[in-house]
């Protein structure tokens, strides 16, 4: 993952029950050495208060939508489409729109909301995960997703167009219903490096043996458990 240390992000904060997760998750972009500014108007301070996001480091905290310059990063909170908190998710994708060398734009919503047109000119910039014309939008997990992201926006996409498949992790070898012979393989250098590859630009199947790591986002996660069977994924491609 590139070093998040210094970059200016700008996060954008609707209403609705998502914005919950905004101290949560300004903290861990401060924590990483964001330089992290925050627009929430007044729906979205119902649900925090504004003291928190400056005890939790954000450098600058406002209630106006403002256009983002040229060396910021944009991540934008918002309802489900169509939901609460979904009418202020136009405004900041206009503003992102007017600043032509904003360098990217992240949309985080209610898990499995999705369909959001973007302005042509803000489609570019977007963080795509499907669709060239409707955005995939990032459901919030867990905030590892949001700075694996931000770390994809950063990083020179030398591996687009490309296809990579990963092996990570150990492969158990049943002896009996009771016993196995396995490995002590972690799987943290193999989906770091599925990680990397997906940062940027290529599509990234990983094939995983039984490991205690949350599959990396963005990535297609195959999960294995003997080698033989590792060997068939990988052969099947």
């Amino acid at each position: 993952m590139v070093s998040l240390i210094g970059q200016k992000v700008v996060f954008y904060v609707s209403g609705g029950p998502l914005a919950g997760q905004t101290v949560e998750l300004a903290s861990r972009m401060t924590a990483a050495g964001i330089d992290l500014s925050v627009v929430a108007p007044a729906a979205a301070q119902e649900w925090f208060s504004l003291r928190h996001l400056q005890l939790v480091g954000a450098v600058g905290v406002a209630e106006q939508w403002r256009a983002p310059s040229a060396d910021e990063l944009v991540v934008i909170q918002s309802g489900a489409a169509g939901g609460e908190g979904s009418d202020d998710l136009p405004p900041a994708l206009e503003l992102s729109a007017d600043a032509p060398n904003c360098r990217g734009v992240i949309v985080l919503t209610e898990k499995g909301g999705r369909g959001i047109s973007l302005p042509a000119v803000a489609v570019d910039r977007q963080l795509i995960i499907e669709s060239s014309q409707s955005v995939e939008l990032l459901p919030v997990v867990e905030s590892t997703a949001l700075l694996s992201a931000l770390a994809k926006l950063l990083t020179p996409p030398r591996l687009a167009g490309l296809k990579v498949m990963v092996t990570a992790g150990p492969t158990l070898e049943d002896i009996d219903p009771v016993r196995f012979i396995g490995n002590r393989s972690s799987g943290k250098m193999g989906y770091a490096v599925a990680t990397a590859a997906w940062q940027a630009g290529a599509q990234v199947q990983l094939i995983s043996g039984p490991v205690n790591l949350p599959a990396p986002f963005g990535v297609t996660v195959q999960r294995v458990r003997s080698a033989e069977e590792m060997l068939q994924a990988v052969e099947a491609g």
